[in-house]
């Protein structure tokens, strides 16, 4: 099974450097796009498109070369899907997401259940303050690739949004199990989520 990963638009997790280095290491493979390393962005303060697309840091000069070598290139090969997931998932990295959301619907029309996609427009309908359409979501993406971490993070915190802490703990408890179970981030999101669903019970 081809293994994917994309990179993490923060809204409150930070995969620390060990857990990057096994995901890119294990997961990366010809076609899919290989993510740079993944920085904390706060999520959206409301529920607009127009909210989301705000910056949330100030721009990354080798980000934007990058982006606009990838606009370039795409330009001159606008039919090359992996071209375009690529473009797609920096511009997630790069804090540009309403960008990003339209480049992976344009994915998505050539090949519906792209599993690039489908992560990226989760991870903008979640900053938009939309967590039941990205939790639906992140599940196509998990139906094809169980142990995708960071859909599994994402899916986490849908679910937090939504207030089914149970939901939170099954996603948290995988994604531990996918990265050999032992990660303090995610042990501590696992952590929280018990606690809310004893508490709701």
């Amino acid at each position: 099974m081809k293994r994917i990963t994309v990179s993490l638009l923060g809204v409150g997790v930070i995969l620390a450097a060990g857990a990057w280095f096994y995901l890119t290491t294990t997961w990366a493979s010809a076609g899919h796009s290989r993510p740079a390393a993944p920085a904390m962005r706060p999520a959206a303060a409301s529920g607009s498109a127009a909210a989301a697309h705000q910056p949330t840091e100030p721009p990354d000069p080798a980000k934007t070369v990058q982006l606009e070598d990838l606009r370039r290139r795409l330009a001159a090969a606008p039919d090359d899907l992996r071209l375009r997931k690529q473009l797609a998932v920096n511009l997630l990295d790069a804090g540009q997401p309403v960008e990003a959301f339209e480049e992976a619907g344009a994915v998505l029309l050539a090949s519906p259940e792209d599993v690039d996609g489908l992560y990226v427009q989760g991870e903008v309908r979640l900053q938009m303050g939309q967590p039941k359409v990205a939790l639906e979501l992140f599940d196509r993406v998990l139906l094809q690739v169980p142990d995708h971490v960071l859909a599994l993070l994402a899916r986490g915190r849908a679910a937090t949004q939504l207030g089914v802490p149970a939901q939170a703990v099954d996603s948290y408890q995988r994604a531990l199990a996918a990265t050999g179970g032992s990660h303090p981030q995610i042990e501590r999101l696992l952590a929280e989520a018990r606690a809310a669903a004893g508490t709701q019970q």
